[in-house]
């Protein structure tokens, strides 16, 4: 089992040091703050949302971010979909420099 595990968080790691810098960004703040909706992390991050749900996107077909839940965003009138890290790989942020948020 320690093999399995051992050997999960180095690939893990490695799929980590492939992201770019915007996709590190997204994926650092839903480490910190999960249930965020993609309005959310751009106000969070000071980018446009345009900026955000490609990245978003990209993070969820590599599997990294999952849906959560729907409800209301901050800043509108819509319900709308929230983004979560995936439990399985819901690990401390990763220090990636200054451009980190």
């Amino acid at each position: 089992m320690k093999l399995a595990t051992s050997t999960r968080n180095a690939v893990y790691v490695e799929l980590l040091d492939t992201l770019g810098e915007k996709q590190k960004r997204v994926y650092n703040l839903l480490c910190r703050r999960s249930d965020l909706t993609n309005r959310e992390i751009a106000a969070e991050l000071q980018v446009p949302v345009n900026c955000v749900t490609g990245r978003v996107y990209e993070l969820r077909q590599i599997g990294i971010v999952e849906p959560s839940i729907k409800r209301m965003c901050r800043f509108g009138r819509k319900v709308v979909q929230a983004w979560r890290i995936v439990p399985t790989t819901n690990q401390t942020s990763l220090p990636f420099g200054p451009s980190e948020g």
